[in-house]
């Protein structure tokens, strides 16, 4: 059994998912399936039951860490082969929970860690949408202006997950900068190819392999029957399911996003230029401190119509 000398350490919707299984296609490189595994962390969830989630299904969807399961279990998740030097799991939790810097520092102080950005405030409305696919009754999850007029919790858990400043810091004051490598989710989609090639240099794999780009990204949409998306979330976060081995997990995850999508009336909106402009300003700071971080300017990020 090995032990992962990479993270995909965050932020959730900025194309972790897609960047895993661009790696996880060079012979090289070997990615734990599930991407994620959450092991660096003891945070329980955030909701408990009786809350938003709670009175839904009576658990966390959104995760909790997987530390107390033991350093067993976490290595049973990565099984190379003789060629795959470059070994790593793709957990966004590791960016925003608040203990994963310290256990990632004190348990693998050599890892190498990648972080892909994005736009703060598209961000936090994509993952509004991507939670919106789960069919929450309207009463626990209002339309994304009712959130913002409201300044409904669930709307501060979204910005705090883009609070970026807060959250990178962590990880800088520990770990060397050179085992850090901070990406845009704009520039992995717009250039792919160049992307890949900075990344498995920084991960000591060779650069030239062609690589498969062949990705279907987490689509938002509508659920037509909200009813039935809800008891489909219910049995697949239901202990039962969640233990099940990866071969028999990994097909059902794929069944159910075929009935999601089946079930769905239509893809996101746009997000109203006037709520962007109310959102912006809480991120004046963290935009501040990517643009010096990556030396580059993101007014692009500031941008109204985004």
């Amino acid at each position: 059994m090995a032990l992962p000398n990479f993270i995909i350490a965050g932020a959730p919707k900025c194309g972790t998912t897609s960047l895993a299984d661009y790696l996880s296609s060079h012979p090289e490189v070997f990615v734990s399936n599930p991407k994620e595994i959450t092991f660096f962390s003891e945070f329980k969830g955030e909701f408990e039951r009786g809350s938003l989630i709670g009175d839904e299904f009576g658990v966390d969807p959104l995760g909790s860490g997987t530390f107390y399961k033991g350093w067993d279990w976490y290595k049973s998740q990565f099984n190379p082969n003789d060629t795959q030097r470059a070994i790593g799991e793709a957990s966004v939790q590791y960016l925003y929970f608040p203990d994963s810097a310290e256990m990632l520092y004190k348990f693998m102080p050599d890892i190498k860690l990648i972080f892909l950005l994005r736009d703060p405030v598209a961000r936090v409305f994509s993952e509004y949408w991507h939670e919106n696919r789960y069919g929450f009754k309207k009463k626990y999850f209002p339309s994304f202006k009712e959130m913002v007029h409201e300044n409904h919790p669930r709307l501060q858990y979204y910005i705090d997950v883009s609070s970026y400043k807060t959250h990178l810091e962590r990880f800088f004051k520990l770990f060397p900068s050179e085992q850090i490598l901070v990406l845009l989710s704009e520039d992995l989609r717009r250039d792919t190819e160049g992307q890949m090639n900075r990344i498995c240099k920084f991960l000591n794999v060779d650069p030239d392999i062609k690589l498969d780009f062949k990705h279907e990204s987490n689509q938002a949409y509508i659920p037509r029957f909200r009813k039935l998306q809800r008891v489909m979330e219910a049995v697949s976060f239901t202990g039962a399911v969640r233990n099940l081995p990866v071969s028999i997990r990994r097909p059902l995850g794929k069944l159910k996003e075929r009935i999601r999508r089946i079930g769905a009336s239509k893809s996101r909106p746009e997000l109203d230029r006037a709520l962007r402009s109310e959102l912006l300003p809480q991120f004046e700071e963290d935009i501040r401190y990517v643009e010096d971080l990556l030396g580059r300017d993101l007014s692009s990020w500031r941008s109204i119509d985004g």
